[in-house]
């Protein structure tokens, strides 16, 4: 599991004090500084410190916390807004606030707002340009290039999907639905919901099944049969009398 570092800056303690009670919910969120000041905090955070969520509050002394975010975007990857007055939100996302949630904030509404966040902005644990492939693995959060002509096919179990090549295997914490649209328009294509499968790796079509590369067999869903069939077609040698 990936983590993400948080910071807060709020001139309330009891602010900081949910805000913290949030986070704490969040197994893949980690707490590393927090502010009631917004000057020292405007010198307390740098970029070594890798913040990847900031949650500032809006209405505090000195500086507001929309001047003091302007000020701070270079050195953090995700802004989170929390105040009173909504009122404010039109300013926020002026400067391109990620999220913005007004006080109280609930439990259940800071866990959905902020997993959704995490999911669209932070998540991104593949990366392909032609057939050049980084995936983050679940063993160790490792990341790894390979090879899309090498991969035979990938496999959902249990709670991650399994990348299948000849002499290696890798799991990553991704549902098969995401890896699919990350994999579009290359030679990787859902067959089945349990398989995406290489398609160049097919040796025989076997009716609701194919044979690929390493004796692999792997079904093939109603739904997804004619993706195959219509890959088969293109790549069919016809018998037949030559001129």
């Amino acid at each position: 599991m990936e983590n993400y570092t948080c910071a807060i800056i709020d001139d309330e303690d009891y602010a900081i004090s949910t805000l913290t009670e949030h986070i704490n919910q969040i197994p893949e969120l980690k707490l590393v500084k927090s502010f009631t000041d917004p000057l020292q905090a405007l010198a307390g955070i740098s970029p070594t410190d890798n913040i990847d969520i900031l949650f500032i509050d809006v209405d505090m002394p000195n500086i507001s916390g929309i001047e003091l975010a302007a000020k701070l975007k270079d050195k953090i990857k995700l802004t989170v807004f929390t105040t009173a007055y909504s009122q404010y939100a039109i300013d926020a996302f002026g400067i391109h606030a990620d999220d913005y949630l007004v006080k109280p904030i609930g439990k259940i509404k800071f866990i959905d707002s902020i997993r959704h966040l995490i999911d669209k902005r932070l998540v991104k644990s593949i990366y392909h340009e032609k057939d050049i492939l980084f995936i983050k693995t679940a063993e160790k959060n490792r990341t790894l290039k390979l090879y899309i002509s090498d991969l035979l096919f990938i496999e959902a179990s249990k709670n991650y999907v399994r990348l299948n090549m000849a002499d290696q295997k890798h799991d990553m914490k991704i549902t098969m639905g995401r890896i699919e649209r990350e994999l579009a328009n290359t030679k990787l294509v859902r067959v089945h919901r349990s398989f995406i499968l290489n398609l160049d790796k097919i040796e025989q079509i076997l009716g609701n099944s194919v044979r690929i590369t390493g004796n692999n067999i792997i079904p093939i869903g109603k739904e997804y049969k004619e993706t195959v069939m219509n890959y088969a077609e293109k790549k069919l040698i016809r018998s037949g009398r030559s001129s």
